[in-house]
């Protein structure tokens, strides 16, 4: 997700450009990029030249375009949302005051004792 703040790094190895995104509306196709050393330099940019991997989907690395830098706090807000993605959650019932009970899946002895019964 692109942000004001964030900062970029050119993708081509050779370049040694940053800018960082002055401002950016949600669901526009351009954002306002400044240099990210001086803050001079307003721009432009199309935001589908912002990746946030320096990978593509093949895996190959990217050679244009910029690639984000992860700073601190976008590393613990990214850490945060993993923390809660796989936090246990309490189960409906047991919200609701009722115990909640899990059928025992039988295992494959139970299975064969039934199928010689029938």
């Amino acid at each position: 997700m692109i942000r004001p703040g964030q900062t970029y790094r050119s993708a081509d190895p050779r370049d040694s450009i940053r800018i960082r995104i002055k401002s950016y509306a949600p669901g526009e196709n351009r954002a306002l990029v400044v240099d990210a050393v001086t803050g001079k330099r307003p721009r432009p940019m199309l935001v589908n030249a912002l990746h946030a991997t320096a990978t593509t989907k093949a895996g190959k690395p990217r050679r244009t375009g910029y690639i984000l830098e992860a700073t601190e706090t976008d590393a613990a807000e990214d850490e945060e949302a993993a923390r809660t993605l796989h936090t246990p959650q309490r189960h409906w019932l047991a919200d609701h005051g009722r115990s909640a009970t899990r059928t025992q899946i039988p295992g494959p002895r139970t299975l064969q004792d039934v199928i010689k019964t029938l």
